[in-house]
């Protein structure tokens, strides 16, 4: 019985300094983005800082609990960074699978823009759409009665959404956003 309890207070240790590494991780990398960002600013269009802007909200989301779950009346919070990751076994619920899929299109649509500016008369509309799907994808997770979120395979309602879903959503919102005034300042200097 000693054995047991002496193991679970190391695995509690251990759980602690990860999650202080963790949290230095996330502070180290989040100066250096915004250090980053500020000298790149100063030379970016506005449809480009409102990208830049939604990446950040998209980063920020990731570090952020997105929701929580009532187990055995405990209440469990799952952060976005998780959810990104694992999102993807969502897929044995249909339900929840295109919600994921929102990360996906939002990348889609990033990777299109910032890759692919030269060529955007030809893929703005594409990219668009999907910004557009993202949001509407992201917007579905408020509609899901439940998740699945072990082996059992019980779905678990959703009782509270938390700030990192907020801030997700406003990632999608901004790209959409961005990607509608591009697309419009593109189309009209071609007309």
């Amino acid at each position: 019985m000693y054995a047991k309890v002496h193991i679970f207070r190391h695995t509690t240790k251990l759980f602690q300094y990860y999650s202080r590494f963790y949290n230095f991780m996330i502070i180290f990398y989040g100066k250096i983005i915004i250090f980053a960002l500020e000298q790149k600013l100063k030379e970016m269009k506005t449809t480009e800082r409102i990208m830049w802007l939604s990446l950040a909200a998209y980063v920020i989301a990731c570090c952020l609990p997105v929701y929580s779950i009532d187990i055995n009346e405990q209440p469990h919070f799952f952060q976005g960074f998780i959810m990104l990751v694992f999102g993807w076994l969502s897929f044995i619920q249909p339900s929840a699978f295109p919600v994921w899929c929102a990360n996906l299109l939002y990348f889609f649509s990033l990777l299109a823009f910032f890759k692919e500016s030269k060529r955007y008369k030809e893929i703005g509309l594409t990219c668009l759409i999907a910004s557009y799907l993202a949001a509407i994808c992201g917007i579905a997770f408020m509609f899901l009665e439940g998740l699945v979120t072990d082996e059992g395979g019980t779905p678990h309602p959703i009782v509270q959404y938390q700030i990192g879903y907020f801030v997700w959503m406003l990632s999608f919102i901004l790209m959409a956003y961005a990607q509608t005034v591009y697309f419009y300042t593109i189309q009209e200097e071609n007309a």
